[in-house]
């Protein structure tokens, strides 16, 4: 069995290139399993059934914070409540069958800044899905 390790991951936000701060990295997919029971009919055992409903996509980053114009705070801030086009991908920037790279329309819901005095300073942040389809490009 194969084991991976997440090292480069890769990550723009609104086209500014954000990966050199990525310390943690997770891409979501979800999807909602809808239950539904029909009647028993005529004494014959009726099983539950299961649907795939509505699906969600985020992306949740834990940065190493940088206050810097075009690094981590200043971009996130700037489109703060806004729409970011985000690209995102667990092993670098080329799509291939074992590195989905993901392209969506996505919102950030918090923007926190602080730490403890005399430590690292990061920042923790989930990109929810805003609009259209997230697609994924395997294709090198």
């Amino acid at each position: 069995m194969a084991e991976e390790i997440l090292i480069g991951p890769y990550i723009t936000v609104n086209t500014v290139d954000l990966s050199a701060y990525v310390q943690e990295m997770t891409i979501n997919r979800e999807g909602a399993i809808e239950e539904f029971v029909t009647s028993n009919v005529g004494g014959t055992t009726v099983y539950k059934r299961r649907l795939f409903g509505t699906q969600d996509f985020s992306i949740n980053v834990t940065w190493s914070d940088d206050f810097a114009a075009a690094k981590v705070h200043l971009t996130l801030s700037a489109g703060f409540g806004s729409p970011y086009t985000i690209v995102a991908a667990l092993h670098g920037s080329t799509p291939a069958a074992t590195n989905e790279v993901w392209t969506d329309t996505m919102v950030l819901g918090s923007l926190p800044a602080g730490g403890a005095v005399g430590s690292h300073l990061v920042k923790q942040s989930t990109f929810m899905h805003a609009s259209g389809t997230p697609t994924a490009d395997v294709t090198p």
